[in-house]
C-alpha cells in the first residue's frame, strides 16, 4: 500500500468541518498574565487557549509549545508576563463552514497543532487539534472496518489494510532520548532548542524508563509546582510510556493514542530496544496525502 492510496471517501472530505465537533475555544483578552493562561491550560486540559478582544475576532493563540519556547530560560516570571508577548500572533484561521479535506491540509502543511474556527453566524470561535481529528477518525472509521459500514471509507479493503498494515507505514521518526540523570533545566533546553514535542528518558542501561513533554514540563515545571528546576528529568518525567512493537498495525496505534490521551507512542523492536516514535502528527501527515488523491489534487 502506497502513501497516497485513497483512505478517506471525498464525501466525507467534503463535509464542513463542524460535523467533528469542535469543541468552543477557551479565551482570553490582551493583557491576561501569562500564569492565569497557564492555570486554564493545566485546569481544563487543554492544549490551547485563543486571544480574543471581541467575537470573531483572533488576536493570536497560546499553546503548550508556545509556553515552552518563549518562558523556559526562566528570565521572568510567569505573573510579570502578558499573553501578548507569548502568543502566536494572528494564527491562520478557517470558517466552521470549511471541509474536513481543508482542515487535515491546512494541518499538515502549516505544521499546526490547532486551528482556531470561526462561525460567521454568530461570531463563535472554536478549535479543533489534531488529538481531535485522530480521535474522530479512530472512532468513526477504525471500528466502521471492523463494521464493515464504509460511509466515510474511499475503499473498504484500502482503509481496512491501511489500519491493518505495521506503523512502519506512518514513518516513525527518529529519536532524541535524554539519561534519567539529566537536570530538568537540561532536558527542557533541549526540547526548547531542537523544538521537540517529547524527548524519551533512558536508564543507563539504555532502558526506556519515561518520556519527557511539553505537557510535562506546562504542567510540572512551568508554573512551578515542584521545586524541581535542577532535579533530574526523572523527577517530572512520564513514567513507563506506553509503546508498540514495530510489527503492531495501524490500528493499534490510534487506539493508544484515542484512548490513552497520548500525541506520542514510542516503537519498539523484538528486543525491546526503541526504534522510533510516532505522534499524531504522522497519522495527519500521512492522511493529508491521501486527500489530494481521492479530490483529485
Amino acid at each position: 500500500m502506497n502513501s497516497y492510496t485513497p483512505i478517506l471517501k471525498k464525501h466525507f472530505l467534503e463535509s464542513k468541518v463542524r460535523m467533528l465537533k469542535p469543541r468552543e475555544a477557551v479565551t482570553v483578552p490582551e493583557g491576561t498574565l501569562l500564569s492565569a493562561v497557564v492555570n486554564l491550560l493545566v485546569e481544563q486540559h487543554i492544549g490551547s487557549v485563543l486571544v480574543s478582544n471581541a467575537p470573531g475576532e483572533v488576536q493570536g493563540i497560546v499553546t503548550e509549545r508556545d509556553v515552552l519556547l518563549k518562558t523556559s530560560s526562566r528570565e521572568r516570571k510567569l505573573e510579570d508576563i502578558k499573553v501578548e508577548e507569548v502568543m502566536t500572533a494572528r494564527p491562520d484561521t478557517l470558517p466552521t463552514h470549511a471541509s474536513i479535506a481543508r482542515a487535515l491540509y491546512t494541518m499538515s502543511v502549516g505544521h499546526f497543532r490547532h486551528i482556531p474556527l470561526v462561525s460567521s453566524d454568530d461570531k463563535k470561535i472554536f478549535v479543533i487539534s489534531i488529538k481531535d481529528l485522530v480521535d474522530f477518525l479512530f472512532e468513526r472509521i477504525a471500528k466502521k472496518v471492523v463494521a464493515t459500514v464504509d460511509e466515510e471509507i474511499a475503499d473498504p479493503s484500502a482503509t481496512a489494510q491501511f489500519f491493518a498494515d505495521t506503523v512502519e507505514i506512518l514513518k516513525p521518526q527518529i529519536v532524541r532520548s535524554v539519561d534519567e540523570k539529566m537536570k530538568v533545566q537540561d532536558a527542557v533546553a533541549v526540547l526548547r532548542d531542537e523544538k521537540l514535542g517529547s524527548v524519551l528518558v533512558m536508564s543507563r542501561g539504555k532502558k526506556l524508563v519515561g518520556i519527557f513533554t511539553e505537557r510535562d514540563y506546562l504542567r510540572k515545571v512551568a508554573l512551578g509546582l515542584l521545586p524541581v528546576w535542577r532535579g533530574a528529568v526523572s523527577q517530572v518525567m512520564t513514567p513507563n510510556p506506553e509503546t508498540v512493537l514495530t510489527s503492531a498495525t495501524c490500528s493499534m496505534a490510534f487506539e493508544k493514542m484515542a484512548n490513552g490521551g497520548f500525541r506520542h507512542v514510542p516503537v519498539m523492536n523484538e528486543m525491546e530496544q526503541v526504534v522510533g516514535i510516532i505522534s499524531a502528527r504522522n497519522v495527519i501527515d500521512f492522511l493529508a496525502g491521501s486527500v489530494l488523491t481521492e479530490l483529485g489534487g
